[in-house]
């Protein structure tokens, strides 16, 4: 059963708590709040819609098992944190999740426990680890109970609901399970072929966030200047469910907020002798300056709402082109993908990503929540090699 705590609750607590004759009760702190929170996180504010909702991106989880950083995007109410903005600051914010499912941060009744950092080293955030204890990161799902040879045949053979049972327990095992899956996709029982050709693809790509995840191919992309070509980035479903996804819009609007962009990185040459070549550095990406911002003013954009069957993967096909540009009296090779484009030092080998990020619907958007629509997050996808010549 989950926690519920509610700030009056911790006001409560505190103003039970003996003072000295004469003096006013210590004020509430962050760390204070911490204590009693479900969650304790540092977030940012990835969308502002209007003047009633905030979607925060999770980057950090410093206590609780509800949430998950570089994963989740939660809706709060714009009340209670007046001063976010969508330009990266980063927040440390305790939450409480109450029985209806919405998030609210604590602020214990002052806009000071409201606390914007710098980074991870702010003393802050030591003074809130030291008061909440350690609390690590969420547990690795459980072990696959049973044989993976024998939940193969269930998911080929069974009816619907003991299939889709033995669908999810093979998906949640990964790669311990990708052996026996791979050995039944070449063997001759054409049911459980079908199964391993159903979810061997699905245990490709990024990180899981809300049951889906992202898929990058090819493996490798050739490049020389005046080449276009075509990326395929593949979002898979992980659940026994339809999902609609929100891909796009026509232009951002207060519906759903959905935006796709791509990490760039040089590859590192290993040389001879050297065990670990040095990590390559990001490679800054210059998007639209109207990037994943919702239009004013009251505007609606038209979202581009795509279906993903169970099990499946839904392909989106975009166009990536290598040109080659003179800025400043200088030949340079420029990278174009769809949302932006980024400035390469010239020839070599760089590895890419695509991101997807989406909060999904807000609290107040019922009909979309059950209408069976991504309840979102943060994805990013496995990590293709991209050769410039």
């Amino acid at each position: 059963m989950k926690r519920l705590v509610c700030g009056s609750l911790l006001l409560c607590v505190l103003a039970a708590m003996p003072s000295r004759a004469g003096e006013s009760p210590a004020p509430v702190t962050i760390a204070d709040l911490a204590i009693l929170a479900n969650d304790v996180v540092i977030a940012h504010a990835g969308a502002v819609v209007g003047s009633e909702w905030t979607a925060l991106w999770i980057d950090r989880v410093l206590k609780g098992d509800d949430l998950r950083g570089g994963r989740d995007i939660i809706w709060v109410r714009q009340r209670e944190i007046p001063r976010a903005e969508t330009n990266g600051k980063s927040w440390l914010l305790a939450l409480n999740r109450l029985g209806d499912g919405t998030y609210h941060v604590a602020n214990g009744g002052s806009d000071a426990n409201l606390v914007t950092i710098e980074n991870m080293q702010a003393p802050v955030v030591a003074q809130v680890i030291k008061a909440i204890g350690a609390y690590g990161p969420r547990p690795a799902p459980e072990a696959l109970n049973g044989d993976v040879a024998e939940w193969i045949k269930r998911a080929a053979r069974s009816e619907t609901a003991t299939r889709n049972e033995a669908m999810l327990k093979l998906l949640a095992a990964g790669e311990s399970a990708r052996p026996q899956l791979t050995a039944a996709g070449c063997g001759t029982d054409r049911d459980q072929a079908g199964v391993a050709r159903t979810l061997l693809p699905l245990l490709e790509g990024g990180p899981v966030a809300g049951n889906m995840r992202l898929i990058l191919g090819p493996a490798t992309l050739a490049l020389q200047p005046g080449d276009i070509r075509n990326l395929g980035v593949n979002y898979a479903n992980l659940s026994a469910e339809e999902v609609q996804i929100v891909i796009g819009s026509s232009a951002w609007g207060a519906n759903l907020l959905a935006s796709a962009s791509y990490e760039l990185r040089a590859l590192p040459v290993r040389k001879e002798g050297e065990q670990q070549p040095a990590a390559g550095a990001p490679i800054k990406a210059i998007l639209p300056d109207d990037y994943g911002k919702a239009k004013q003013g009251g505007f609606t954009g038209l979202p581009m709402v795509r279906v993903v069957t169970a099990f499946g993967a839904l392909p989106v096909a975009v166009d990536v082109e290598l040109e080659r540009v003179t800025l400043d009296g200088k030949e340079v090779r420029r990278l174009k993908l769809p949302n932006g484009h980024f400035m390469l030092p010239g020839p070599g080998r760089y590895g890419l990503r695509a991101r997807f990020d989406c909060p999904g619907p807000r609290p107040d958007q019922p009909e979309l929540s059950s209408g069976g629509y991504w309840r979102g997050g943060q994805l990013v996808s496995n990590e293709i090699v991209v050769v410039v010549k």
